[in-house]
């Protein structure tokens, strides 16, 4: 005699039932690497901008301490004389660089 065929329904019922769980959990497991990998990437881009900030405000502080210099594209520079040496006049002068950031 064979098996009883509410045996074999509740078999077939059983696996169908661990098919769905395993197919739940595989979605659920590609889920969370994908948000693991998503999250890794926004550190990794974090971490990229602050060294970004980080380089742009060393330029600018080295930009500010550093002498302003002449823009080339000035006009030559008037000279006054007065007691018998010469003089330059600073308002006709451009700065190239200014040293407020």
């Amino acid at each position: 005699m064979g098996k009883p065929l509410g045996f074999r329904s509740n078999l077939i019922h059983k696996l169908d039932r661990f098919k769905q769980l395993s197919t739940l959990w595989g979605i659920l497991r590609e889920t969370a690497l994908s948000i693991i990998s998503v999250l890794n990437s926004a550190h990794k881009l974090r971490q990229l901008l602050g060294v970004i900030l980080h380089l742009d405000r060393g330029i600018r502080s080295a930009l500010a301490a550093a002498p302003a210099r002449e823009d080339p594209r000035a006009p030559a520079v008037d000279k006054v004389v007065g007691s018998g040496a010469e003089k330059t006049d600073p308002p006709s002068r451009r700065l190239l660089f200014s040293r407020t950031p």
